[in-house]
C-alpha cells in the first residue's frame, strides 16, 4: 500500500467471475460485511472492489506458512506439540465465536484458509465469506479421473451437499475439529481418490483414533473432537463458544499453557 507504506496481501479471482455482474454484486456486498471486522485471529480486509473485469481482496500480510503446508511437512518433520496444536485451536474457535456473533458461517474452515505466523499467537483464520461470496463448490472434482478438492476432506456432512446446503455454526465447529485432527495427525479425518468415496466416508465412516498416530494426546482432548467430528449437526458442541470452553479446560490442566 504505497499511501501508507505498508505491505498487503492481494488475491485476484478469476476473469470469468468478474463477468458476472450478479457475482459480482454477491462478493461486493459480502466483503462490506467483513471488512469492518477486526479481530486478533482473523485477517484483516483493507479493501476490495473490481478492476477491470479482475475482483480482487487486498488483506493484511502476515508473514509465516499456511496451515496446510505445516500439516503436509509432518510426515518428515514429525509430528507438532499437541499444546502448540491445542493453543492454535483456542484461537480459531475464538475467531468463530466472533464471526459466529455477527451471524457469519464461515464454511471453509480449512488447513488452506489458515495463517500460521511465528508463533501461535500470530494464528489467522483467512477467507471469511470469501467461500460464501464466490460460490466455489469443494464436492467438484479437480480432474477427469474425478480427485477431490484440498478442501472436501475437512468439510462437514451436510456440507457435502455442494453449494446452497443448509449449514449454521456447528458446520465451522466440524471442520476446525478435523483441521486439528490433521495438525495432530498429518492427515484429515478421512481420505479418497475420488470425491464420490471421500463424501461416502465422510458422511458415513468413523474417523481413525488418534492416538493411532500420535499417542501422547490427551483422552480429553480426542474426546472434544470425536465429539464435533459427529456426523449430525445436533449431536456436535452447539457453539464455537462452547468448543473454545472446552478446549480451554484441557489447556487449564496444562500449567504451561494455563
Amino acid at each position: 500500500d504505497s499511501r501508507n507504506e505498508t505491505p498487503v496481501a492481494l488475491k485476484v479471482l478469476r476473469s470469468d467471475f468478474g463477468q458476472d455482474e450478479k457475482k459480482v454484486q454477491y462478493f461486493i456486498e459480502a466483503m462490506k460485511a467483513v471488512m469492518p471486522l477486526s479481530h486478533p485471529h482473523l485477517l484483516k480486509i483493507y479493501a476490495a472492489g473490481k478492476t477491470g473485469n479482475h475482483c480482487w481482496v487486498a488483506t493484511e500480510y502476515v508473514p509465516g506458512d499456511s496451515l496446510s503446508a505445516v500439516v503436509g511437512r509432518i510426515d518428515k518433520a514429525g509430528k507438532l506439540d499437541w499444546k502448540g496444536v491445542l493453543r492454535v485451536g483456542i484461537y480459531l474457535a475464538r475467531a468463530l465465536e466472533f464471526a459466529h456473533g455477527k451471524n457469519l458461517i464461515h464454511q471453509n474452515v480449512t488447513p488452506q484458509n489458515i495463517l500460521v505466523g511465528k508463533s501461535p499467537q500470530n494464528t489467522k483464520l483467512t477467507d471469511l465469506m470469501l467461500a460464501l461470496a464466490t460460490e466455489e463448490d469443494p464436492t467438484k472434482p479437480i480432474s477427469a479421473a474425478g480427485a477431490p478438492s484440498e478442501s472436501l476432506p475437512y468439510l462437514s456432512p451436510e456440507r457435502t451437499d455442494g453449494p446452497g446446503a443448509a449449514v449454521d455454526a456447528r458446520t465451522d465447529i466440524y471442520s476446525l475439529a478435523a483441521t486439528l485432527y490433521a495438525m495432530l495427525t498429518g492427515r484429515p479425518p478421512f481420505q479418497a481418490e475420488t470425491v464420490d468415496e471421500l463424501i461416502e466416508r465422510i458422511r458415513l465412516d468413523t474417523a481413525p483414533r488418534i492416538h493411532t498416530f500420535h499417542p501422547h494426546v490427551p483422552d480429553d482432548l480426542e474426546k472434544l473432537l470425536r465429539h464435533c467430528l459427529a456426523k449430525r449437526p445436533q449431536d456436535r458442541p452447539a457453539t464455537a463458544t462452547e468448543m473454545r470452553k472446552e478446549l480451554e479446560k484441557i489447556a487449564a490442566k496444562v500449567t504451561s499453557l494455563a
